[in-house]
């Protein structure tokens, strides 16, 4: 068994790629370099011993490793932010997920007013398909979601 700990930045940005499907997305998003973001997953596969991200010029998708080791990192990431916040006065998380339908260049705009409106507020966001968002909401892994009409639901 390997003792040596997870590099947690590595994970964030891990799920980072996996959210938005995209190196430079997820460069942008962290305000990383596409390069540091690459470096990062790398150093976090060479620690799994797996490949987690198959990526080709056109597509990045998970790997089967990466499937499965995505939920846990998640809930990785939350662990470690709850332990932290119970000592630093915490912040309360919103995770949102947003179809890519429905996301638009005026996201970023909408977010920092929100913080701007409550700065005790961590808001997460999820770019995907309506489909597996819905998925994702329906295990309780987003607090809401914005997404197309789906056919057979009528919540939301």
């Amino acid at each position: 068994m390997n003792d040596r700990p997870l590099d947690l930045d590595a994970v964030r940005t891990f799920v980072r790629i996996a959210e938005l499907g995209s190196f430079t997305r997820a460069a942008e998003a962290t305000s990383a370099t596409q390069s540091t973001v690459s470096l990062k997953l790398k150093r976090l596969e060479e620690r799994l011993g797996c490949k987690l991200i198959e990526r080709t010029p056109r597509y990045v998708h998970l790997s089967a490793q990466g499937a499965t080791f995505l939920e846990h990192a998640r809930e990785l990431l939350k662990k470690h932010d709850s332990a932290l916040a119970a000592l630093t006065g915490s912040r309360q998380r919103v995770t949102i997920g947003i179809s890519d339908h429905v996301a638009g260049p005026e996201l970023p705009l909408l977010i920092s007013r929100m913080n701007a409106q409550d700065r005790h507020l961590l808001i997460e966001i999820r770019i995907g398909s309506s489909g597996e968002l819905l998925k994702c909401y329906d295990r309780y892994e987003l607090d809401t979601v914005i997404v197309r009409l789906n056919e057979g639901r009528s919540d939301g």
